[in-house]
């Protein structure tokens, strides 16, 4: 997630790229660390390029290394309850090309070794997580679908409290998911506020000894305090928690059984300058068949969404927009890829560029009348 500082370092290495890309003769400063990177990469580009040939024997050669293996993600439980793909599995090793690597090849390996991570730097370390989650995250989506029948949008949540925290908080949202019969899920006290809504199935929440039903149309708002859920009904039970906090508690703060209960990630991010106070808080999902768009709509603070199932397709028009990104142009991305931070009055066009349905989770903050977002309806 994004801090305050690394947004800001961020923008000025924009506005230095772009003072190069100009031929400005005084761009402004940055970091001394992202100049000299700078300068090494220029030198790279005076380096000639090796000849094909040799490029796809390279190639060939690290795909077939025996020190390479392929892992896939397995699913687990970590320390707190929650199941996420942090650990893998190996798979047995590729045969070794039976080669020996030479100067001329460790070298080109070692140029692009450089560019990857001159490229992390220039991305800059708060588009990690907290939980090092790679997501495909959409900042800033918030305008109703076209009217074509065929887009489906869920209500998941909809909350009003008069206890938003303010400043810069954690925001996200997860699917918890209790089998039938399975013990109580306990969540410790967070600081911040934390919002329940029954998705599917029969379930109750108890906080501080008093046990309460828990309804899709009610959500539960809870502020600082203990809650345990558990299934009443035949059939599992789905709920959808929405967190604005400070900071996620420590790994032994969740009582949970894996086998039983699970907690998908849907939307981890962060929100900067928040008013506090009073605010409207929603939750909706979003699918679009194959073909089908959002219309073109501007970017706005504290709105977010992340891809679930499919391919999106992201077009966007402005002025500042995310380095190398061409105004007008569209790129796709699916579950797993990153999307860039989208500064606000940025025209976004959105579209399910796939051949299967596009699944949206999208997270609305509407704040109190005084800090310029009046509490209404939020678009579909």
């Amino acid at each position: 997630m994004m801090l305050a500082d690394d947004r800001e370092n961020i923008e000025r290495l924009d506005a230095y790229l772009d003072a190069l890309a100009t031929n400005q003769s005084d761009p402004p400063s940055i970091d001394p660390v992202w100049v000299d990177v700078d300068e090494k990469l220029k030198a790279l580009d005076r380096i000639s390029r090796p000849q094909r040939p040799f490029a796809a024997r390279l190639l060939e050669e690290l795909m077939s290394t025996q020190s390479f293996q392929a892992r896939r993600p397995s699913f687990s439980q970590a320390n707190n309850g929650r199941v996420h793909a942090k650990s893998f599995v190996e798979l047995p090793d590729r045969p070794a090309a039976g080669r020996r690597w030479t100067l001329e090849q460790l070298g080109t390996a070692a140029v692009i070794v450089l560019t990857v991570v001159a490229s992390v730097l220039a991305i800059g370390p708060g588009r990690i997580s907290q939980d090092k989650e790679i997501r495909a995250s959409l900042p800033a989506v918030n305008a109703s679908p076209t009217t074509q029948a065929t887009i489906v949008s869920d209500t998941l949540l909809d909350a009003t409290t008069e206890r938003l925290p303010a400043g810069h908080q954690i925001i996200a949202l997860e699917r918890i998911t209790l089998q039938s019969g399975s013990p109580e899920m306990i969540i410790s006290p967070m600081d911040g506020l934390v919002i329940l809504a029954a998705e599917a199935g029969d379930l109750v929440a108890t906080k501080e000894g008093t046990e309460t039903p828990l309804h899709h149309a009610e959500p539960l708002i809870i502020a600082h305090q203990e809650v345990a859920l558990r299934v009443i009904g035949p059939d599992e039970g789905i709920v959808a928690a929405v967190y604005v906090i400070s900071a996620f508690v420590d790994a032994s703060g969740f009582d949970s059984d894996p086998l039983v209960h699970r907690v998908d990630r849907l939307i981890e991010t962060s929100a900067n300058d928040l008013p506090g106070g009073s605010a409207r808080i929603t939750v909706e999902r979003l699918t679009l068949p194959p073909g089908a768009s959002l219309p073109s709509h501007e970017g706005q603070p504290w709105t977010w969404a992340e891809v679930e199932e499919g391919e999106l397709g992201l077009t966007l028009e402005g002025d500042r927009l995310p380095f190398r990104w061409k105004s007008g142009t569209e790129r796709t991305f699916r579950l797993g890829q990153y999307l860039p931070p989208v500064q606000e009055g940025t025209q976004m066009t959105i579209r399910n560029a796939g051949e299967s349905p596009l699944i949206l989770n999208r997270l609305t903050i509407l704040p109190q009348e005084e800090a310029g977002f009046p509490i209404g309806t939020p678009t579909a």
